[in-house]
């Protein structure tokens, strides 16, 4: 009879160990350092886990932040504000500070209670009730030891979900109720990009939480509001809001809880039914939602790209100035027209006559000669240049970051090396980011496809440079893309999507012995992050194994159970037992493989596979760069 209780306790265990795991859709988000503003973040080792709602999805996607829970925040500093000015309001960062701890600790509570600790609780019953009302969630902690700063938090919200709301209590001990931290109205910050372009929408979302608070009987302090410049709404593109639960006198219980995620939850129904904002309209890097003099219908899109730009352009700040306007205009008036990228032969030689800059349209033009000649048809004479002549050119370019890249701004491989017929350069315009890609306007031959086109991606570009003579005279963002994909009627090849370039080219070919049946194996040839056939079909076994296994494990393990009580055979209860142990360790072994597996392809770069070097051969004209794969991290 013993041994009937011990196999009954397994029994259970099995299903509170493995029934969970095969019904519950979650995911891991982890820190891409690609991401705007990522390169900010001082500690970002953690992951965010993706929740979805499995019923009555409504498509929004909220971050729930609970404050503090990372180890070591103050030993290592990040930067108050993106543009490195100082910090204006003290709060846990003195005010005049340009750098701060890139995350504390929290205070106690007056029953001893850390808020790490309480705020874990609350983000958890907050979850549920999102959850529960057709909300997919993505928490940033579900643990304490979380090993993710402020800007990284704020960074993988930004990317990964449609508002960002941390959960927090005040250092103050005289339960003074609830309420948000307000965006200072102080001009050099709320005219700081990204705080421009969305503070609104921070305090939009903050009066949302404090009215659906109020209307469940939670205790509101003062007017509801405090300013403080922090460091999440200083690196928010996104709406944003820290919100402030009480504070070290303010009652924690369960109960109290629930009554505040109740408040939470009807905020977020309230600031959504406000706004009116779409699923996702905020993701893939944030930027103003506002739009530019710029119908993308005017021009020679597909459907693809068009999409692509529009999400793109979310990324732009709400005003800048309107020569970088012209110079998207201008890039965007080659696409598709049939200009050719002209050839060269094995020494060097033009085969094509390369047009000059004031040729409308152009004939010809390799990336640099593209480069000047969108430069000069927007009104700003650079001259014809090679990409090497950029950088030199300090009359008109200056130097600038990554993460200062504007639309119009111009990124090369390298600087130096002159204008040689070999120089493994390239050059391209910026145009906007989308999920952490850069996409560039530019002048190439690929995937048989020549001339001006997009490049989606970094690749090798490694430095990046603004022209200084755009003048002061600024514009207003006001999109109007249209729905015709525009694309009808043109001449040329034109490309069939957005494709990420893996190899540089540089205006010079030469003849080549080259792979004709180099094909991608798990990932689509089209450029996207998509999967192919191949790649689909082991993701699916990934699935099956992990669906199965535990389904298995349990209709073995019951099966067991039956027969041996069917016997009433206390020694083959006992050996049941031991099985049942066994295949429970070995059924999540097996559950663990895919996870691991997809882990080891990712780390190796086993997605990147192709099948170059297995096929034939043939001679063709190729850039020399296309021999050179030394991709960006």
């Amino acid at each position: 009879m013993k041994s009937k209780k011990i196999l009954t306790k397994v029994l259970f265990l099995c299903l509170l160990l493995l029934f969970p795991i095969s019904c519950f859709a979650s995911s891991s988000i982890s820190f891409n350092s690609s991401w705007k503003y990522a390169n900010e973040s001082k500690i970002h080792s953690g992951s965010a886990t993706l929740y979805e709602a499995t019923s009555n999805s409504n498509g929004y996607t909220v971050t729930v932040n609970a404050g503090h829970g990372t180890s070591g925040g103050c030993s290592v500093k990040t930067l108050a504000h993106p543009d490195g000015s100082p910090k204006l309001i003290g709060g846990s960062c003195q005010a005049g500070q340009k750098e701060c701890c890139a995350i504390t600790d929290g205070m106690t509570f007056n029953d001893r209670a850390s808020e790490a600790s309480v705020t874990l609780q609350m983000a958890k019953i907050l979850k549920d009730k999102l959850l529960a009302n057709g909300y997919n969630v993505l928490m940033i902690r579900e643990s304490n030891g979380m090993q993710l700063d402020n800007i990284a938090r704020t960074v993988i919200a930004n990317n990964n979900s449609d508002i960002h709301i941390a959960l927090h209590w005040d250092s103050t001990e005289s339960d003074k109720g609830v309420f948000y931290m307000s965006v200072p109205k102080i001009s050099s910050y709320i005219n700081m990009e990204p705080v421009k372009s969305h503070y609104k929408e921070h305090e939009e979302l903050g009066e949302s939480l404090i009215e659906g608070l109020k209307s469940k009987g939670v205790k509101i302090f003062s007017s509801g509001k405090l300013e403080n410049d922090l460091i999440q709404t200083s690196f928010s593109t996104i709406p944003s809001v820290d919100i402030e639960l009480g504070d070290k006198a303010s009652d924690h219980s369960t109960s109290s809880l629930n009554t505040l995620g109740d408040g939470l939850l009807e905020g977020i129904n309230k600031f959504f039914d406000v706004t009116g904002i779409t699923p996702g309209q905020n993701q893939s890097g944030g930027g103003s939602t506002n739009s530019t003099t710029l119908n993308l219908s005017d021009y020679s899109l597909t459907s693809e790209q068009k999409s692509k730009l529009e999400e793109a352009m979310k990324s732009w700040p709400s005003e800048m100035e309107k020569g970088r306007v012209e110079i998207i205009k201008k890039g965007l008036s080659l696409i598709g027209k049939g200009i050719i990228y002209p050839r060269k032969d094995a020494n060097g030689n033009y085969i094509d006559d390369n047009s000059s800059i004031t040729t409308v349209p152009p004939a010809y033009l390799d990336c640099s000669a593209y480069v000047s000649w969108v430069f000069y048809q927007a009104g700003f004479n650079v001259g014809q240049k090679c990409t090497d002549n950029f950088p030199a050119d300090t009359d008109n370019f200056v130097s600038i970051s990554k993460e200062e890249m504007l639309p119009g701004d111009i990124a090369l491989n390298a600087t130096g090396g002159g204008c040689s017929e070999h120089s493994n350069n390239h050059v391209g315009i910026y145009f906007g980011t989308v999920n952490g890609q850069n996409i560039y306007l530019n002048s190439t031959k690929r995937d048989g496809v020549s001339g001006p086109q997009f490049r989606y991606g970094e690749v090798n570009f490694k430095v990046y440079y603004r022209y200084k003579k755009f003048g002061d005279e600024m514009t207003s963002i006001d999109s109007s893309s249209g729905s015709s994909s525009g694309s009808s009627g043109l001449s040329g090849n034109i490309p069939t999507g957005l494709q990420e370039d893996p190899y540089e080219d540089n205006g010079f070919g030469y003849t080549e012995t080259k792979d004709i049946t180099c094909k991608n194996i798990f990932m689509k040839e089209d450029g996207s992050d998509e999967l192919n056939d191949l790649g689909e079909a082991v993701q699916g076994l990934f699935t099956l194994i992990k669906i199965a296994t535990p389904i298995l494990v349990l209709i073995l393990t019951t099966i067991d159970y039956i027969k041996a009580m069917t016997n009433q055979d206390d020694a083959e209860i006992k050996k049941t037992t031991q099985r049942t142990f066994k295949r429970l360790i070995f059924g999540i072994l097996i559950f663990l493989l895919p996870f691991l597996l997809d882990l080891i392809f990712h780390l190796l770069g086993l997605y990147d596979l192709s099948t170059c070097g297995i096929g034939g051969t043939e001679e063709v004209i190729v850039d020399p760069g296309e021999a050179i794969v030394d991709s960006e991290d």
